[in-house]
Protein backbone atom coordinates (compact mmCIF):
# COMPACT_ATOMS: atom_id res chain seq x y z
CA UNK A 1 0.00 0.00 0.00
CA UNK A 2 2.92 2.25 0.70
CA UNK A 3 4.05 2.25 -3.28
CA UNK A 4 0.36 3.55 -3.82
CA UNK A 5 1.13 6.63 -1.52
CA UNK A 6 4.68 7.38 -2.38
CA UNK A 7 5.88 5.29 -5.55
CA UNK A 8 9.68 5.20 -6.11
CA UNK A 9 11.21 6.84 -8.31
CA UNK A 10 11.66 6.07 -12.08
CA UNK A 11 14.64 4.13 -12.77
CA UNK A 12 15.79 4.42 -16.77
CA UNK A 13 15.84 1.14 -18.67
CA UNK A 14 13.65 -0.42 -16.30
CA UNK A 15 10.66 -3.32 -17.65
CA UNK A 16 8.44 -1.61 -14.13
CA UNK A 17 4.77 -0.45 -15.07
CA UNK A 18 4.80 2.98 -15.26
CA UNK A 19 1.23 3.22 -13.60
CA UNK A 20 0.59 1.03 -10.30
CA UNK A 21 -2.25 -1.91 -10.46
CA UNK A 22 -4.77 0.44 -8.16
CA UNK A 23 -7.49 -1.95 -7.84
CA UNK A 24 -5.26 -4.97 -7.54
CA UNK A 25 -3.51 -3.51 -4.96
CA UNK A 26 -6.77 -2.25 -2.76
CA UNK A 27 -8.24 -5.70 -3.63
CA UNK A 28 -5.65 -7.64 -1.73
CA UNK A 29 -5.87 -5.54 1.20
CA UNK A 30 -8.89 -5.96 1.55
CA UNK A 31 -8.85 -9.38 0.97
CA UNK A 32 -5.69 -9.70 3.39
CA UNK A 33 -7.23 -7.15 6.52
CA UNK A 34 -10.77 -9.71 6.12
CA UNK A 35 -8.69 -12.45 6.53
CA UNK A 36 -7.12 -11.63 9.29
CA UNK A 37 -9.94 -10.28 11.48
CA UNK A 38 -11.46 -13.64 10.63
CA UNK A 39 -8.30 -15.84 11.95
CA UNK A 40 -8.92 -13.41 14.99
CA UNK A 41 -12.29 -13.96 15.63
CA UNK A 42 -11.64 -17.53 15.47
CA UNK A 43 -9.10 -17.54 18.38
CA UNK A 44 -11.03 -15.10 20.35
CA UNK A 45 -13.99 -17.11 19.50
CA UNK A 46 -13.09 -20.60 20.28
Amino acid sequence: MLALVRPPQNRQGSTELTKPPVVRTVTFALVGAIAAVWALGSLIGG
